[in-house]
């Protein structure tokens, strides 16, 4: 079968390829799971291609997974799972669904229509409402017409903008099911990455979000050392990090699965843009390298980048640092100015008003 298929990020599915990467059914099941892109109907039938192509294992309980000793078995009953929960969604039971949209552009922002009664009828007027709308996500939610005080979350599930399920989250009323729908949160996997430390990557989900990777869960103390320039780790970190991969081998789950960078304070507009260390991804599976031109405080993350590939020395850094960080300021400004003089232009012509245009002139 084509697993490769199932592997959202460009860089990632391409570097697999060209090492011809040999996945074990855990590991494939895993992509499956993970991917995006692909709907749940084309999820079913690769668990059940892996069932019937790839040999048979046993997986070791760890902190949150209970043990597999029979891993066809278990992708046989989180298939049954799914179905399962895929007819009790469409059945009202006393409930009402609701249609929420999620756009982009101008308008950005998250949209909520509804009540219906069945649905059938929520997901016809949710495929007309998204044609018409800039619409980057499309999800159904489920909803007791009487909720009661016990009632902690609702039901949903993400579609693709044609109306085919794509991912379900539904309450389960037992802890079997409940331990099967979160067998794969409980999983961790090391798999091959074409990245290293300096190169400006971002997920394949937000394309114009980039950092400057520093390190992978993945890497062990002499990745490390051969990645990070001296000053980037310490002997006592190293001391630790081969027994906390370790650790993340034997009992970590999805969550475990990060990567640190250097990313950009969260605002475009901030008046003193800085940089900051942080876990960007919650997964490594979404890593790309960044396509597109730095622009705004972006334009900071250059400087880190050839610093940590060895392309100059840190006095290079500090000198490109503040000249780029002075120029955003700048541009921040001129574009902060811009603004204003543009609200009080529209407000001397009166399609703003007078007073909302003062309370922001500088």
């Amino acid at each position: 079968m084509d697993i490769y298929r199932f592997i959202d990020s460009r860089d990632m599915r391409e570097h697999l390829q060209k090492l011809n990467y040999s996945f074990t059914a855990p590991e494939a099941a895993f992509l499956v799971y993970w991917c995006k892109s692909a709907t749940l109907n084309e999820k079913i039938a690769a668990w059940r291609e892996i069932i019937d192509t790839m040999p048979n294992c046993a997986m070791a309980g760890r902190m949150n997974l209970e043990t597999i000793p029979d891993f066809h078995q278990f992708l046989r009953d989180y298939i049954d799972l799914q179905e399962r929960d895929l007819r009790r969604f469409k059945e009202p039971e006393g409930c009402v669904y609701v249609c929420k949209l999620s756009r982009r552009g101008e308008l950005c922002g998250d949209m909520e229509f509804g009540p219906f009664s069945d649905f059938d009828r929520c997901l016809s007027a949710a495929i007309r409402r998204a044609a018409e709308e800039n619409t980057v996500n499309l999800r159904i939610i489920k909803r007791p017409m009487d909720p009661g005080e016990d009632l902690t979350w609702d039901d949903y599930c993400i579609l693709t903008l044609q109306g085919e399920v794509c991912q379900l989250d539904c309450r389960e009323f037992n802890d079997r099911d409940l331990d099967l729908s979160i067998a794969f949160e409980g999983m961790w996997f090391d798999f091959p990455t074409p990245f290293h430390a300096g190169d400006i990557v971002c997920s394949h989900r937000w394309p114009d979000e980039p950092f400057v990777l520093t390190d992978l869960c993945t890497w062990d103390a002499e990745t490390l050392r051969r990645e990070l320039p001296v000053s980037g780790y310490s002997d006592k970190w190293l001391s630790n990090l081969d027994r906390t991969l370790a650790r993340m081998r034997a009992k970590g789950d999805v969550s475990d699965m990060t990567c640190s960078g250097y990313t950009m304070s969260g605002d475009p507009g901030e008046a003193i843009p800085f940089v900051f260390h942080d876990h960007p991804l919650n997964n490594y599976l979404n890593l790309e390298y960044y396509q597109g031109p730095l622009k705004g405080i972006h334009k900071l993350l250059k400087p880190i980048s050839d610093f940590l590939k060895g392309n100059c020395n840190i006095e290079y850094l500090l000198n490109a640092y503040c000249l780029a960080q002075q120029q955003t300021m700048l541009e921040n400004s001129i574009a902060w100015f811009r603004n204003c003089y543009n609200k009080k232009a529209l407000a001397d012509i009166g399609i703003l008003p007078k007073n909302e245009s003062s309370r922001e002139e500088p």
